[in-house]
């Protein structure tokens, strides 16, 4: 069987790669009726609800909330993603962003429980004052890392659920059905427990009837998206005529027409022997609860990418994953919202119709206009400002983020950038990372645009599909089928 799903599990968003066959170009799985949260209706929501109804509990995901809740007592989980990542750690913060010099996990305060810091208001008063600050801070921010569930349980309920929403999918790509195909799933490259995450979740995948792949079952995330972003989800495997030759993937026909690819030969022939035979490629993703970055030194002789090895004492591929993303950015943004919008955000955020969040999203941090709650207005006046000074700090915590990739391991030039994920639609966002790196050398830029109509100088736009849907192509790419 030629064919093979991929699982890009996002946090606010997953979505599904279809490969029909080892020579067609994969897929995206869509939906019009269903996936209304991207222009091409491919995010499917990484949500899931505990119903209670007539006294009894009931777990519903994606399609099944939109339906089963009403009339129900719901609560809405969103962030349950994280805590494969933070094993038994309840209430780790991810936030690790460093503002004017200061992270946000600097604090000495945060070794202490709510409950001591009380207790030392009293019996440290010098400390009264600060402290207060501390958990004003903290009981001031919405809390959903503290809601009450067994994340296991809902990975298990959710990944069942996901097999019966893609079955019928497959079923119109005629290749058979979700138990029978080999699937890969994208993970971030970070954390003391990502191994153990991986594991689990695999484990969770089989439970569900799924099929892992026999090669690399789970993908690093910014790697997939690599290949995704380079081949566009172009595939070809390359047959020697003569019968037990072996078979392998041609990347070059796979890139051949992707304007990175022409831009690779372009710079070839025009540099001739003066050039390294290097060529580096950069990609950030920012998602919703991570920012992934990925470096490539695409090798112009032998037109390849090589997993492993190194030119001149750098690594020929390298990634880096942080638990920063837009969940993060919007809980900075309630901080200083005024204290009835606070309120209204919290509803935006627990409804059971994941829309009206993104839609303010859309409004908010991509276009800084304000957004109209029904009970008020979010982001007026002096309000504004605020938010704006949130979005600012977020983005150049991301771009900081993006230079530490690069001094970890020890790059020193660019020659082009991709910039891909949700979060790289907030044009505060892309314009930050592209300052910061330009002291690399960075010689051109891949970003996503909507609304704006003018390219930046040195800038292409990045193909619609591939802002939020790479990383699903790329696992599900040929080039990982092969040793």
């Amino acid at each position: 069987m030629t064919a093979a799903l991929s699982i890009d599990f996002g946090n606010s968003y997953t979505k599904v790669g279809i490969r029909r066959d080892q020579n067609e170009v994969s897929q995206t799985l869509r939906s019009e009726a269903d996936l209304r949260y991207d222009e091409d209706n491919l995010c499917i929501p990484t949500v899931a609800a505990r119903v209670v109804k007539n006294g009894k509990e009931q777990w519903l995901y994606w399609t099944q909330v939109k339906l089963g809740s009403k009339g129900s007592a719901t609560e809405v989980f969103r962030n349950w993603k994280p805590r494969f990542f933070r094993g038994a750690e309840t209430h780790l913060e991810a936030g690790k962003i460093r503002v004017n010099g200061k992270s946000d996990t600097d604090s000495a305060w945060n070794e202490f429980t709510d409950s001591q810091l009380e207790k030392l208001m009293t019996l440290v008063p010098e400390k009264a004052n600060e402290v207060g600050t501390v958990l004003k801070m903290r009981r001031s921010a919405p809390k959903p890392e503290d809601q009450d569930f067994d994340f296991k349980e809902i990975g298990r309920g959710y990944f069942a659920w996901l097999r019966q929403f893609v079955e019928p999918f497959c079923k119109l790509n005629g290749i058979g059905a979700t138990g029978e195909l080999p699937v890969r799933i994208t993970l971030p490259s970070f954390g003391a427990n990502s191994a153990q995450a991986r594991l689990t979740l695999e484990a969770i995948l089989k439970e569900t009837g799924w099929k892992p792949a026999v090669k690399r079952a789970a993908l690093p995330e910014p790697v997939a998206n690599m290949i995704g972003t380079f081949s566009s989800g172009r595939n070809f495997v390359w047959r020697d005529p003569k019968p037990g030759s072996p078979e392998c993937y041609s990347l070059t026909v796979m890139i051949g027409e992707s304007s990175l690819f022409k831009a690779l030969c372009s710079y070839n022939a025009w540099h001739g022997n003066t050039r390294s035979p290097i060529y580096w490629i950069m990609i950030a993703d920012l998602g919703g609860y991570t920012t992934d970055f990925a470096m490539v030194g695409f090798d112009l002789e032998n037109a390849e990418i090589e997993l492993n090895g190194c030119h001149d004492g750098k690594k020929l591929l390298a990634d880096y994953s942080e638990p920063i993303g837009v969940h993060y950015l919007d809980k900075k943004v309630r901080d200083v919202l005024d204290a009835a919008n606070r309120t209204a955000f919290d509803t935006l955020a627990a409804d059971v119709d994941g829309l009206r969040i993104d839609r303010f999203h859309q409004e908010v941090y991509q276009r800084l206009r304000r957004y109209n709650t029904g009970q008020g207005s979010i982001g007026e006046g002096a309000e504004k400002s605020r938010i704006e000074n949130v979005i600012r700090q977020f983005a150049d915590g991301v771009a900081d983020l993006a230079e530490r990739f690069l001094l970890i391991e020890q790059y020193d030039h660019i020659d082009e950038l991709i910039l891909t994920g949700g979060g790289c639609n907030i044009p505060l966002v892309r314009e930050a990372i592209r300052k910061k790196l330009e002291r690399y050398d960075l010689r051109k830029s891949h970003i996503p645009l909507s609304d704006q109509i003018d390219l930046p100088e040195r800038c292409q736009k990045l193909d619609r599909l591939l802002v939020r849907g790479a990383t699903a192509l790329g696992a599900t790419s040929v080039y990982f089928d092969y040793d």
